[in-house]
């Protein structure tokens, strides 16, 4: 679903549109739990590397 949505903010901006504050907002919120989701994912496959080793 966030995926959707930042695609959608991706296509508003290369057609120009508007884009009205809330959804920058909702936007920036989506891609910061992005971006933390894939961190901790990041963190998880490192630690169990180094389990491994």
């Amino acid at each position: 679903m966030m995926f959707l949505g930042l695609y959608g903010l991706l296509m508003m901006r290369i057609q120009k549109k508007d884009i009205s504050d809330e959804t920058e907002l909702a936007m920036q919120t989506f891609s910061d739990l992005m971006a933390a989701l894939s961190q901790k994912y990041h963190d998880r496959e490192e630690e169990e590397k180094s389990e491994w080793m």
